[in-house]
């Protein structure tokens, strides 16, 4: 796990794990809102208790690839309103850089960007990234001052 990354001997506010894997799990078929959400939760509540000192939640960014279910844009929107509401206040989460609702990246129709994403309408080019990187720079700054 990723635990064996965490250095204890380093002050507690200064171990930061990033958590931003929303998408791939809630575009599995019997996926909910519900379910990704709880498990994010889960997750984050054990990395609390190896001893992370500060825990980042970003949104589920929208996609459009081939395949893609039935009901996830829908549903992601569901799950982004969830953790920005209640991750913090429920205490499993220090900060939540809201990837998912940026104007440029975050909307339903973000992934017919060529200039963002790759033609597989899932992927970021290197100036989605950078945009994705200005909410991870302001987490990691703000969590860690």
């Amino acid at each position: 796990t990723v635990d064996v990354l965490r250095v204890p001997s380093i002050v507690s506010k200064r171990q930061i794990i990033i958590v931003w894997e929303l998408t791939n799990s809630l575009a599995q078929g019997a996926a909910t809102p519900t379910s990704v959400y709880n498990d994010i939760k889960a997750y984050c509540q054990a990395r609390q208790a190896a001893g992370w000192g500060k825990i980042v939640v970003a949104t589920c960014l929208p996609r459009k690839d081939a395949g893609l279910r039935a009901g996830f844009e829908a549903d992601r929107i569901t799950l982004n309103t969830n953790i920005t509401t209640n991750a913090v206040s429920e205490g499993w989460c220090d900060y939540v850089a809201d990837i998912g609702s940026d104007a440029t990246i975050g909307q339903a129709l973000s992934p017919d960007d060529a200039t963002y994403f790759d033609s597989d309408k899932l992927h970021m080019k290197s100036a989605g990234h950078a945009i994705a990187k200005t909410y991870i720079t302001t987490a990691v700054n703000t969590v860690s001052a």
